[in-house]
């Protein structure tokens, strides 16, 4: 009986450690050079501040742009997150890109000896976050032979990309012996590369290396200058380290991160929010009444069909709407009404009555709340997109 006891009590309180187990931490800190470092704010928000907003935790920027992994140790970032950090924090690491970019030239003509100064400074820098207590994320690298500064500068090398992928494979071998957590950036990129579509922005296929821009001449390009990711690349990122901090910290489920929505990464592309309504809408709430929106160059006309307070078929046809509708901005537009038409004498259209009034806001491409304010009462309408125009698509550019 004693022993049945201290079974049921140990798997007990396994089950209760098991299902605690979410993404949570008190506060975060970010180590590296500019993949986590921003100053004139043109790549932001950075993964770090994302999965920051995710977490729900306040953020400390010890990240420099311009670090080595050599400068990062002599500028003390580890020993000072070491110092501020411990239990229930998380450190978020980025490093070697700028070792990379320097022995560039080197790793062409065969010589790839920066990686063991590499590999012992990124095991000394996770080693002294990790033995003050503090849970560790570490960022591979992109093939760096794909960075489009690279290419620009030497083309594209095979021994390059050789010496991206020992690293991406000494890194495992830190994180492994020091209990750290990766994020794949080399296969996410890869992946990228080779199925774009599978990133699309709302139709829009993002633009992997060689091509690069700012926001304005590129939305969809995932790197920002020659070295940079943008914003929409930094997202693309983001995504992977969620999904990542779900596998490791959450592996039940009970309480995962929300991965950036594509209304999100939309708008990290600067894809201007213009949403196309054209379509049925509907409540599920409130089935058997609903709204036919069309759309076109010319402007926005809305029709919504159900009934009236007498239980009479009503039909209102609203004003031509102009404007461009965004998401979460709300838009007021007058309906109105054909009283004493019939089958062979329609009511014409410079003869119908102001019923009252719709206001319509799109919280996501397919869904939001439409207010009906008129004669008959006041009703809310929780609606989602029942049906689709064929070619459309939420944003366009």
């Amino acid at each position: 009986m004693t022993i049945f006891i201290r079974y049921s009590l140990a798997l007990l309180l396994l089950v209760v450690s098991v299902s605690a187990q979410a993404v949570s931490f008190n506060r975060i800190v970010s180590l590296g050079d500019s993949l986590l470092d921003d100053p004139g704010g043109s790549r932001s928000p950075l993964v770090s501040d994302q999965l920051a907003s995710r977490i729900g935790a306040p953020l400390t920027k010890l990240a420099l742009a311009g670090s080595t992994s050599t400068s990062l140790i002599n500028d003390g970032q580890h020993t000072q997150a070491a110092a501020s950090f411990g239990e229930g924090d998380l450190a978020l690491l980025w490093i070697g890109g700028n070792d990379f970019l320097a022995a560039a030239p080197l790793i062409i003509a065969g010589d790839v000896g920066f990686l063991d100064t590499l590999e012992s400074n990124v095991d000394l820098i996770v080693s002294t976050l990790s033995d003050a207590g503090i849970t560790v994320v570490v960022f591979n690298l992109p093939d760096i032979s794909q960075v489009p500064g690279v290419i620009q500068q030497l083309g594209i090398s095979d021994a390059i990309r050789q010496a991206s992928a020992q690293w991406r494979d000494r890194l495992n071998a830190i994180a492994a012996n020091r209990g750290a957590t990766v994020v794949d950036v080399f296969s996410v990129f890869d992946i990228l590369a080779l199925q774009p579509e599978g990133f699309a922005v709302d139709g829009e296929l993002q633009v992997p290396s060689p091509a690069f821009g700012d926001l304005a001449s590129c939305p969809t390009c995932t790197w920002a200058d020659p070295i940079h990711p943008s914003g929409l690349g930094q997202g693309v990122i983001t995504n992977a380290a969620i999904a990542k901090l779900n596998a490791e910290f959450d592996p039940a489920g009970t309480t995962p991160l929300t991965p950036l929505s594509k209304t999100e990464m939309a708008s990290l592309a600067s894809v201007d929010t213009f949403v196309n309504l054209a379509g049925l809408w509907f409540d599920p709430a409130f089935d058997g009444e609903g709204y036919d929106i069309v759309q076109s160059a010319g402007g926005i006309t809305v029709f919504f069909y159900g009934y009236d307070s007498n239980g009479n078929r009503l039909w209102l046809i609203s004003e031509l709407l102009e404007d461009r509708p965004a998401l979460n901005q709300p838009i007021t537009i007058s309906m109105s009404v054909g009283d004493g038409g019939s089958f062979q004498q329609p009511v014409p259209g410079s003869q119908l009555e102001q019923w009252g009034t719709l206001s319509m806001t799109l919280s996501e491409c397919g869904g939001g709340e439409f207010v009906i304010n008129g004669r008959d009462g006041t009703k809310t309408h929780a609606v989602v997109k029942l049906a689709d125009v064929v070619g459309t698509s939420c944003f366009a550019p």
